[in-house]
């Protein structure tokens, strides 16, 4: 799925804006990790873990994706 990515990043942001529409006013991080065919699952959630701890340093209330 070579789109899989860039389909993933919208439904994120999607999701993030309207989190950010709703009241009581909370904040919400996500890292986003795209699975990789050679990678195992542990590294998959590894870089997930990783880009979640990249998103609230930069500010939280963002989404953050893994390279």
């Amino acid at each position: 799925m070579p789109r899989a990515a860039s389909h993933a990043r919208q439904i994120a942001d999607r999701l993030l804006e309207r989190w950010r529409e709703q009241q009581p006013v909370t904040t919400f991080s996500m890292g986003l990790a795209v699975h990789r065919p050679e990678a195992n699952p542990t590294e998959t959630f590894k870089r997930a873990d990783e880009a979640l701890y990249a998103a609230k340093r930069g500010g939280r209330n963002r989404l953050s994706e893994a390279l």
